[in-house]
């Protein structure tokens, strides 16, 4: 919870301070890398923001690289469908 708690206040930051930094708060982008993926794919589906794209490289949840049944259980569990279109 530490390390979800960890990117929930870098994102906090980043929504507080989007009028200092020019940027439109309706669309704030995440990236992570590996275990970082895993971290921002778990604080965006507890958060109230919804972000205008998640991009999870190497993480968990990479979709693209994975095939069989444990994708299309993670996509049934997460997107609510198997359908690989959605995503």
């Amino acid at each position: 919870d530490v390390q979800i708690d960890d990117v929930s206040a870098a994102a906090e930051v980043w929504s507080r301070e989007t009028p200092r930094f020019h940027c439109d708060p309706a669309r704030i982008s995440m990236l992570g890398f590996s275990a970082g993926a895993s971290l921002m794919v778990l604080h965006a589906g507890a958060s109230a923001h919804a972000y205008h794209r998640l991009v999870s490289v190497y993480g968990a949840l990479d979709f693209h690289r994975m095939s069989g049944r444990r994708v299309e259980l993670l996509l049934g569990m997460l997107l609510g469908t198997r359908d690989r279109r959605v995503w």
